[in-house]
């Protein structure tokens, strides 16, 4: 199954190593002739200085690893019962509806209670604050909120307001509250429960694209089934190339991994700045709160990862003489740029030169050369 390009690829594999960065996988420059290299056909090939990048100051591959015997850890594709049955009840959660519950008067742990609230710091609401029209339903015991303003609301009565004394968390994750006092004046409008459908072909019929309970089970297993494949083919990806550059040998050109740690970190401030943010509640948000310090260090680890990567695909291209014709790269590009937005192939080159779609093209290939050479066990 080939449905994973260069571009996607090189983040999911960069995901792989604990490192979720930005931009584009693509290389910056054209792709060389690789004619020259004089790489022999042998796993284990060495390669010599010209198999590197080409320029002074960049890493070399010295050595290529033995890529026709990689082996890989198989996963298994097959969904469980739980897995079916989780799916399921998250489905019918979506058609849930919150009915109110006659006579009670008290919040209990569990209850989904609407409520209008509005936050106060020095006295002066602020941006996010305030519920909206119609309240606010919470579910006590969810975590949903700051600690405390749950935990204060059980035992509290319906139909009544109250004044909750907090604070936000010291890493809350927005710098004008981190650590902030506040009071949020709360006013309880329904206890309410909610009531999840019954799992019945009619209900199946009314609401989903499916005649029987049984028809929808297979499409949640087939659904789920193709999700794990995806999951599966993402990481032997990885790991196959991983594989390659740890058999392989470098010499290594730490200015050129320090240039292209700079770029991952300004892509990852420029996405930062793209939600409003900055890096380090960017990092809070998206890559589970690591410091700053722990987010270079890792950026520096992919940097190394990258450039080794590109290096040993393009030896094995070199090594297997693998090419695209004419007929072929039209097709792999067209198929490629609605991807990314285009409605032809003369924007997409425009956009990324032919050189460098077509060098992205034909590692995907040898990527995929390199998948159907490796043996799981």
């Amino acid at each position: 199954m080939r449905n994973r390009k260069r571009w996607q690829w090189t983040a999911a594999f960069i995901l792989s190593m604990a490192l979720a960065v930005g931009g584009c996988g693509k290389k910056e420059e054209p792709v060389q002739d690789k004619t020259q290299t004089g790489v022999e056909e042998n796993s284990g090939t060495e390669t010599g200085e010209e198999a590197g990048a080409g320029t002074e100051g960049a890493t070399k591959l010295l050595a290529l690893g033995d890529y026709k015997s990689i082996q890989v850890q198989a996963m298994d594709t097959e969904p469980t019962e739980e897995e079916e049955q989780r799916e399921m009840d998250t489905l019918l959660e979506g058609y849930a509806e919150l009915v109110e519950v006659e006579g009670k008067t008290v919040i209990e742990e569990g209850d989904v209670v609407n409520l209008d609230f509005r936050g106060l710091i020095d006295g002066e609401p602020f941006e996010g604050g305030t519920s909206g029209e119609g309240g606010y339903d919470l579910t006590i015991g969810s975590g949903k909120f700051i600690k405390g303003f749950e935990e204060q609301l059980v035992g509290k009565e319906l139909g009544k307001s109250y004044d909750l004394d907090l604070a936000f968390p010291e890493n809350y994750g927005n710098p004008e509250l981190n650590g902030k006092p506040v009071v949020f004046q709360v006013t309880i409008n329904k206890i309410q429960e909610k009531i999840v459908p019954e799992l019945t072909d009619t209900f199946v019929q009314e609401n989903l694209e499916y005649d029987s309970v049984e028809a929808l089970k297979t499409g949640i297993r087939e659904e789920l089934r193709t999700q794990k494949e995806a999951v599966a083919l993402d990481k032997k990806y990885s790991d196959v190339l991983t594989a390659l550059v740890e058999a392989s040998s470098f010499e290594v050109s730490q200015a050129e991994i320090e240039a292209e740690k700079s770029r991952i970190i300004s892509s990852n401030e420029t996405m930062a700045a793209a939600y409003g943010i900055d890096l380090e509640t960017y990092l809070l948000y998206f890559m589970n709160g690591i410091s700053v310090e722990e987010f270079e260090r890792q950026c520096e680890t992919t940097a190394d990862i990258r450039i080794k990567a590109s290096l040993v695909v393009e030896a094995v291209a070199e090594a297997e003489a693998i090419t695209m014709s004419d007929q072929e790269y039209t097709q792999e590009a067209e198929a490629m740029m609605g991807q990314y937005g285009f409605t032809s192939l003369e924007e997409f080159e425009a956009a990324y030169t032919k050189e460098v779609i077509l060098d992205n093209l034909i590692y995907d290939k040898t990527m995929d050369f390199l998948i159907g050479l490796a043996k799981e066990v």
